[in-house]
């Protein structure tokens, strides 16, 4: 884990979601804090409304509360999106991911 870590190549990507991992070097309860709290997220976000189309879901999972990180998985399915779409969500997503491990490791 750490500075050189990143999402997983788009394998996961299919015509109904995708599903990206990366390690992070902060605690699953840290990480947690900059996904759930209202500031944190509006810097991650861009913005504190979280609006989105209610076919689709978001879904991020944290594992492993190891001293030296945990590892977030992040899916989006739903939306009506094929696999080229989703490879496009799934890129858009990876600039938030950069932004939320660079908070949490802050």
């Amino acid at each position: 884990m750490g500075p050189q870590s990143s999402l997983t190549d788009m394998t996961d990507v299919s015509p109904s979601g995708f599903r990206s991992v990366r390690d992070i070097a902060a605690t699953p309860e840290r990480v947690w804090e900059v996904l759930t709290t209202p500031s944190a997220f509006a810097t991650w976000f861009g913005t504190d409304d979280a609006s989105i189309d209610q076919r689709d879901t978001v879904m991020f999972e944290l594992a492993g509360a190891e001293a030296n990180g945990c590892s977030l998985t992040l899916s989006q399915t739903g939306g009506g999106l094929d696999a080229d779409g989703y490879a496009q969500a799934a890129a858009g997503w990876a600039g938030f991911v950069d932004v939320i491990e660079r908070l949490a490791a802050g």
